[in-house]
């Protein structure tokens, strides 16, 4: 969990030189001898600059150095996490510590209990620690609790450590507090958090990129492309204010741009799938589809196979295939992809495409087959709904709605904001209120991305109603 600050030796001739001066010496195979923290931030230098094999040989030369040192065996056992997958390694790693009441070992063996998938047990592991914990060390140690809480998106637990503290004053809180609220769907408070702390530190180019990233979630799509304007200006290649500028471009169906800076992203981060990605989404749009094809195809190849993501690419990729006039080629993929997998996503996608060619009757006995498969859970039908609307079959997709609302079975708080999405559509003036009344209560986020149009720029979603019920008809 510590991090050396490497910015004070970044800007330095000197830490320069001494990275110079190591590369040298472990070229020719020579030993070199760095105080640890040096060789801490040289590994956090390769590691930041996505070089984890480069960061991994630097760490072990400096437990070959200093052996037992404890931060040099935390960050091995971090990377065998992150990595490597490899858990086993980690807690080897761990074993040869030699202060096993350093509040560094406390972290590693509670991310250990993270990644084995106890995250409670992990908690009650801290929580016994805590007595352990000097009085003036306490505060800082809840904020990097919920901080390691926060990296492996255990938003409730965090949110539990970082309510423990008493120390608003101290920026690092405010800015964990504003990644919860941010990944538990608390857009608006993350805003203002991330506004307050750039009152304080405007030329915090990580405080920008989170509040584009709040202002993204947000859908407010202009503010967050100018959010990424101003990191943009204090660091022109900073990766993150860059793909952030990109997806809000493409929120802006601006795609000529979004495709620039997704490139530009690309070059930045060439082993990062997400640039490639949004590039075959903007090529996509732009109806150039056999490039967009090539994007996909690139995006698949780096992104891990266990990650969510993935089936997203496929997706995409599939639909850029049918548009393009390769739907036999798209089914095939669709259907390897659910030998492989077994996932309702990948039939709910055949659905999909059945849709987009137009064949209805197929398209009707692939649903089916979703929702037998999946036990007729509520999020497949809502995934039905929203497929039919996309590709024009309104009428049918709010029938479904519509059916959902009458079984106790299969509520789901998303019908609301689809079935207001339908009536809309549908000329159901009456209804299309009433569910919007209802769909900004229970999923105001999924409102202000699904029904902004139908609104005033920027309008809170918890004024859709009253706009609606003040507005006179034309």
């Amino acid at each position: 969990m510590k991090h050396f600050d490497k910015s004070e030796y970044l800007e330095q001739d000197e830490f320069l030189n001494t990275l110079k001066e190591y590369e040298e010496a472990r070229k020719n195979g020579e030993d070199i001898y760095l105080e640890i923290d040096v060789l801490a931030n040289i590994a956090n230098y390769y590691e930041t600059h996505d070089n984890s094999l480069a960061a991994i040989d630097t760490i072990e030369y400096a437990i070959k150095l200093f052996p037992g040192d404890i931060y040099p065996l935390v960050f091995r056992a971090r990377m065998a996490i992150l990595i490597e997958d490899n858990i086993e390694k980690a807690k080897e790693y761990l074993k040869a510590v030699i202060d096993k009441h350093d509040i560094e070992y406390y972290y590693a063996i509670a991310e250990i209990k993270i990644a084995e998938g106890h995250p409670e047990l992990a908690s009650k592991y801290l929580k016994r620690k805590a007595d352990d914990i000097d009085e003036d060390d306490i505060e800082s140690y809840f904020i990097e609790v919920a901080t390691l809480f926060t990296d492996y998106k255990e938003l409730e637990l965090a949110k539990k450590w970082i309510d423990m503290s008493n120390n608003p004053d101290d920026p690092d809180y405010w800015q964990i507090k504003g990644l919860i609220e941010l990944g538990l769907g608390n857009l608006k408070e993350s805003e203002n958090i991330y506004n307050s702390l750039l009152d304080k530190d405007p030329y915090s180019s990580e405080y920008w990129n989170q509040l584009a990233s709040t202002q993204l979630l947000n859908s407010n799509f202009s503010d967050s492309v100018s959010s990424s304007e101003f990191s943009i200006a204090i660091n022109p290649n900073d990766p993150d204010a860059i793909l952030n500028k990109s997806n809000g471009l493409f929120g802006l169906e601006n795609f000529e741009e979004s495709l620039k800076y997704s490139k530009r992203y690309t070059e930045l981060c060439p082993n990062e799938y997400s640039g490639n990605m949004l590039q075959g989404m903007a090529l996509t749009n732009l109806e150039r589809y056999d490039e967009a094809i090539d994007a996909y195809n690139k995006a698949l190849e780096k992104c891990p196979d266990s990650d969510p993501a993935k089936n997203e690419i496929y997706e995409e990729l599939t639909n850029a295939l049918a548009l393009a006039d390769k739907f036999d080629e798209a089914i095939k993929i669709v259907d390897d992809c659910y030998r492989n997998s077994g996932s309702v996503e990948a039939i709910l996608n055949k659905g999909n495409l059945y849709l987009l060619h137009g064949d209805i009757a197929s398209a009707r006995d692939t649903f089916e087959r979703a929702s037998k498969e999946s036990n007729n859970d509520p999020e497949t039908f809502i995934r039905i709904s929203a497929s039919l609307m996309d590709n024009g079959y309104v009428e049918m997709a709010y029938k479904i709605l519509h059916c959902m609302l009458n079984h106790d079975e299969a509520q789901s708080d998303k019908i609301y904001v689809f079935l207001a999405a339908c009536c809309k559509t549908l000329g159901y003036d009456d209804e299309f209120k009433d569910a919007v009344k209802k769909a900004v209560k229970k999923t105001p986020n999924e409102a202000k991305n699904i029904l902004k149009d139908y609104f005033p720029e920027n309008m809170d979603p918890k004024d859709y109603y009253k706009y609606l019920t003040n507005t006179k008809k034309d």
